[in-house]
């Protein structure tokens, strides 16, 4: 076993056991996979009304991805309740408006929302995502649903983009509406997935949540160039 892949390992032991905010709290073994499927809900870190960066939490690199309590303890009678309860993961227009009015951290970068397998890890395949769109609110918050186009583009690590697919979320009310489940599981496994989201109203009034991402880790050998 490679320093890598025993990095990898290890990283992902520390967050089984451990008590600091990137454990997480639900893994079990996949029979076809060098790592584990891991279910990531947000809900062991602490309840934050203002959107606050992740970084790293089990065993992936969130850049531009942040989480936030959904209402009172994760539920809302206008908008989207989270599904598991209280936090979600958030990016979009929630970032830009809450770094405009001094609420966000000054330290960070320009949004460009990614997720990227952890130190030591080759790889990940997304199984599946809860999501969400919402007009953003003047306070940074999540609002009124809205019909949205999420989009991820999967990359190896040297660069070149291993898949693209689109996932459609259509809220069931005007008011309010719960996430969806999308299924990825014919996503390839990549080094990092891009997101991008896209709406009728255009994606800078957007705010997009993702909740209850749910993966494999992989500690081998890096994924291989796929040409589209």
């Amino acid at each position: 076993m490679s320093l890598k892949q025993a990095l990898c390992i290890g990283l992902s032991v520390l967050m089984l056991h451990s008590g600091t905010s990137i454990a997480h709290s639900h893994y079990r073994r996949a029979s076809n996979s060098t790592g584990s499927v891991i279910t990531a809900n947000f809900d062991d870190l602490s309840p934050e009304e203002a959107a606050t960066a992740l970084n790293t939490y089990s065993s992936l690199v969130y850049t531009d991805i942040e989480y936030k309590t959904f209402g009172i303890n994760g539920t809302t009678l206008v908008g989207t309740p989270a599904p598991s309860k209280p936090n979600a993961a958030v990016y979009g227009s929630i970032q830009s408006l809450a770094l405009s009015q001094g609420s966000y951290k000054a330290d960070l970068p320009t949004i460009d929302p990614s997720i990227s397998a952890g130190p030591g890890c080759s790889s990940f395949q997304l199984k599946s995502f809860y999501g969400a769109c919402s007009l953003a609110l003047p306070t940074g918050g999540f609002g009124i649903p809205i019909a949205c186009d999420i989009t991820l583009t999967g990359y190896a690590e040297d660069g070149n983009i291993v898949d693209v697919q689109t996932y459609a979320f259509e809220p069931y009310g005007q008011l309010y509406s719960k996430f969806q489940k999308f299924d990825t599981s014919d996503f390839k496994p990549v080094k990092t997935i891009k997101f991008e989201t896209n709406g009728v109203l255009g994606e800078e009034i957007i705010s997009t949540a993702l909740d209850n991402l749910e993966y494999v880790v992989n500690n081998g050998s890096g994924v291989g160039r796929r040409h589209l």
